[in-house]
């Protein structure tokens, strides 16, 4: 198996790094560096002492060698054909239980859940600092928190540690996932029913006694503060399915109002990125008793403790080069990460191994590639043609390679810094510049941010899409190739 360690440091070595403080998790570590800033490039950025202390490591040269994804997985040697099931579980049993493989299946799939958020502590692997904030600014600041992200960063399994957290110390907790018909007077009456009555001055047996079929936030915060016993967590999850704006003006005018008065409860609001500035109006203020809590790209530290924690409830072990490739393909997202260990750690167990390899992840990529959100393939085949345009294939590999930020910005200069297709010499930034101005004006692939200073950095819309192309684009240049796999 040595191919597989000097590949996989070839391609550790080349992908584009996130930049900032990528060290570690605790509090500690993260205060003592300012976190990065993608829209400087990647000049002046010092190379981390030790590859387990960093997200990505940058190479001598800043640039990207196809040469390291054209062989990183070619191997000779051949292995027995998984079998695969092809029936479901009978409703109402547990699956496959019986023998010892359905036991170390049933394992796995408790172990990697990237479709189900995480909902105790002690399941949750990551995110330290930012659970630190959120509950100082609840318990310490009394002060409500809107928590946002790009999707897949694992907002709703941090907002489901805290509300089980906030549970066990006494909080009475509240959730509500919004949909795109949710109306304020849906949602705050929804909430009043949670509300156990004897909560509240006057409520009697219904704690909807004197409230309106409409409501306005004024009626709303008088009514809030009418309740005398106890705190309460209030979490919204899916804040960006609600495109209304005079829905957010009347959540944040509520949330201000219910702080003024003294109300016993807390809101803790989930949205995505890109709906901060729509949350909380075109100037952009934030009042001061809301608390803004951005969740940034996972360390590779916070992805290698999801694939630990995993292996330790699954009973499995992974080879060190196979785990570091899974880190780094996972471009710093925990659903992404938790996926590729489910679908090799299934493999192996159905090939009788105890240990995830190269094999099982080979497998893994491929099935997810082709499960992806289906939206981030139709925008990929949209943009590539399919593939037939080779020049747009390259350029969305060098930005979904470049280096990154911890919120997953990079600069045209960093895309420019990845040399793309047999020693071919790295695209202009000029034309990178034209090409990135219409995939974020015509096509909607990436988002442009420009900063104070008027320094202009880039995104993907889809978070997925990174991870996607930089997968995809290793299977194309014969990574993993079908014909020579030795699963699925």
């Amino acid at each position: 198996m040595d191919w597989i360690a000097a590949s996989v440091k070839r391609l550790l070595g080349s992908i584009g790094p996130t930049g900032g403080d990528h060290r570690g998790v605790s509090p500690s570590d993260q205060a003592d560096t300012a976190p990065g800033n993608g829209a400087a490039g990647s000049e002046g950025q010092a190379a981390a002492p030790d590859l387990a202390d960093a997200v990505w490591t940058q190479p001598a040269d800043g640039r990207l060698s196809a040469d390291a994804l054209i062989d990183l997985f070619e191997d000779e040697e051949t292995a027995p054909e998984v079998e695969h099931p092809i029936s479901l579980t009978p409703v109402g049993t547990e699956r496959v239980a019986a023998t010892a493989q359905g036991r170390k299946l049933e394992r796995v799939s408790r172990a990697f859940t990237p479709s189900q958020p995480k909902r105790v502590r002690s399941d949750f692997a990551g995110r330290s600092r930012q659970l630190a904030t959120i509950v100082g600014a609840i318990e310490d600041q009394r002060s409500h928190v809107v928590l946002f992200a790009h999707r897949g960063l694992g907002k709703t399994s941090l907002a489901n540690v805290v509300g089980s957290e906030a549970k066990r110390s006494g909080y009475h907790v509240i959730r509500y996932a919004c949909s795109s018909e949710t109306d304020f007077s849906a949602l705050f009456r929804s909430i009043v029913d949670k509300i156990p009555p004897d909560r509240i001055e006057g409520a009697g047996t219904t704690g909807r006694r004197g409230l309106p079929a409409r409501l306005v936030p004024s009626e709303a915060i008088d009514f809030c503060s009418r309740i005398s016993k106890g705190r309460i967590l209030i979490i919204i999850d899916d804040l960006d399915a609600i495109r209304d704006a005079t829905f957010h003006r009347s959540l944040v005018e509520t949330m201000k109002g219910i702080s003024d008065v003294g109300a016993p409860l807390t809101f803790l609001v989930l949205g995505v990125a890109h709906d901060l500035e729509a949350f909380f109006g075109e100037d952009g203020r934030i009042e001061r008793n809301i608390v803004t809590v951005h969740l940034p790209h996972m360390t590779q530290r916070e992805l290698s403790s999801i694939i630990d924690w995993g292996l330790d409830v699954s009973g499995l072990t992974i080879d060190p080069e196979v785990k570091k490739l899974a880190v780094m393909l996972s471009r710093g997202l925990p659903f992404v990460v938790s996926s590729l260990c489910l679908h090799a750690g299934c493999a192996a167990v159905r090939a009788e191994r105890d240990e995830i390899g190269s094999e099982e992840f080979a497998y893994a990529m491929r099935r997810l590639v082709d499960q992806i959100d289906p939206r981030v393939i139709d925008a990929y085949r949209r943009v590539t043609r399919a593939e037939s345009h080779t020049f747009m294939v390259d350029i969305l590999f060098a930005a979904a390679a470049a280096r990154m930020d911890e919120h997953g910005r990079f600069t045209i200069r960093d895309a420019a810094a990845i040399r793309l297709g047999d020693g071919r010499k790295a695209v202009p930034e000029a034309v990178i510049a034209r090409v990135f101005d219409g995939l974020a004006d015509d096509e909607g692939v990436l988002e442009r941010h420009t900063s104070s200073l008027q320094e202009v950095s880039f995104g993907f819309r889809s978070e997925l899409m990174r991870p996607y192309v930089v997968m995809r684009q290793s299977l194309r240049y014969g990574l993993f190739d079908p014909a020579g796999s030795e699963i699925g």
